[in-house]
């Protein structure tokens, strides 16, 4: 699927081609750059029309998996964003729904220390929008970010959102996602 792509001279009122360049051949990459793109919204911005905290970068679901970016959204879900430089396939779409399969079961407690373990991670390539320096710093900011009905808490992963992030997207790809 190519996208063409205009930008709009509000002087002369016209509409000229914009250059478009890979993100490979401008040396992008999906952890460095794609990642902290994509974390750097902080829970005050809307990103999709939903505040995100995100709490890990490059989460190892298995001994052969890494989830590339994991948020919890002000509705409560879980946010598992799937980024990939150049174009998503199928593999792509069977990683995002493994990762929504493994994060499913988690708790409330157990995105706290999840979000406390790659808090303390100092590397550029995993640095968060925020830091916690403990649980319960970790469960303060979860709660803050979701807030509650009255007496019943909005409910923490009750649903997985996976949202896929890609220069393009397979026609297979999209056929899966339909």
């Amino acid at each position: 699927m190519q996208n063409t792509l205009f930008i709009l001279d509000p002087q002369k009122k016209s509409l000229a081609l914009l250059n478009q360049a890979s993100m490979t051949s401008e040396g992008f990459q999906e952890p460095k750059d794609l990642e902290t793109w994509l974390s750097s919204l902080g829970p005050d911005t809307k990103t999709f029309g939903r505040k995100v905290l995100w709490i890990s970068r490059q989460d190892r679901t298995t001994d052969d998996q890494r989830s590339d970016l994991i948020g919890i959204a002000d509705d409560g879900d879980l946010v598992l964003a799937e980024l990939k430089r150049g174009q998503l396939t199928d593999i792509a779409i069977m990683q995002a729904l493994s990762h929504a399969a493994v994060y499913s079961s988690k708790t409330p407690d157990d995105l706290a220390s999840i979000f406390l373990a790659h808090s303390s991670k100092v590397s550029e390539n995993r640095s968060l929008v925020g830091t916690v320096v403990s649980l319960e710093e970790a469960r303060s900011k979860i709660s803050a970010l979701i807030g509650d009905q009255g007496d019943e808490p909005i409910p923490v992963n009750g649903a997985q959102t996976i949202l896929l992030v890609a220069e393009d997207f397979a026609s297979s790809a999209l056929k899966s996602c339909d």
